[in-house]
């Protein structure tokens, strides 16, 4: 999807959830959902009138971010990569769309598997990102930014090739792991995320010192 197409789209589907979810609000009880426990369990509620918020962040989300690249130090660097900017632009944001929906449907008394629908989502993110990831430029302010890829330019490519297929593999792994329930399958995909973050920093340290011999 392109940038352009992106921006129009998220502020029709904004405009209609927001109408939607005014309209349903009667329906809703005062006080609601707004956080579960890995296991299903709802830990948190607040007022219904915050799901009007919630609607409305995918706005405010869409004018920071489109905002990025005018003011950003590096923003020529995202014409060169306004293919990669706009994917994840619009993925963030339709993922701000869909937990809001999440949110109101289980309190419309919707029984969603939310643990199920979390890690999928998450996992979904992590895939996208590894696709993204060697389409970040050299230097920039977001990436995998170890004390040796930020000094050469050579193990940032490198580092993000290989960041690419880890992020692939722990994505796949949140997915799998999403139909199990309970703890277990949570900190499975939580070490997952550890061990990715020091192998990348070690592949990271071990490329430098193999090629400064």
């Amino acid at each position: 999807m392109k940038r352009n197409a992106i921006i129009p789209a998220v502020l029709i589907l904004t405009g209609i959830s927001t109408i939607i979810t005014i309209i349903l609000l009667p329906s809703l009880p005062s006080s609601i959902m707004t956080r579960w426990d890995t296991d299903g369990t709802s830990i948190s509620e607040g007022s219904k009138y915050i799901l009007i918020l919630t609607a409305l962040i995918p706005v405010l989300a869409l004018w920071l971010i489109s905002r990025s690249p005018s003011v950003h130090p590096e923003g020529r660097e995202f014409q060169k990569h306004r293919y990669a900017y706009g994917l994840t632009m619009g993925f963030f944001l339709f993922f701000l769309i869909g937990i809001h929906w999440v949110i109101l449907l289980y309190n419309l008394g919707i029984q969603l598997p939310i643990p199920l629908i979390i890690k999928l989502l998450l996992g979904l993110a992590l895939i996208i990102t590894g696709v993204l990831l060697p389409h970040i430029p050299y230097g920039h302010s977001v990436g995998i930014r170890t004390p040796w890829s930020v000094e050469d330019k050579e193990n940032w490519e490198h580092t993000h090739r290989f960041g690419r297929l880890l992020f692939i593999i722990t994505g796949v792994i949140f997915m799998v792991l999403s139909p199990a329930a309970g703890r277990i399958s949570f900190w499975i995909g939580t070490a997952s995320l550890v061990l990715m973050v020091f192998v990348l920093y070690f592949y990271s340290y071990k490329f430098s010192a193999g090629h400064s011999r």
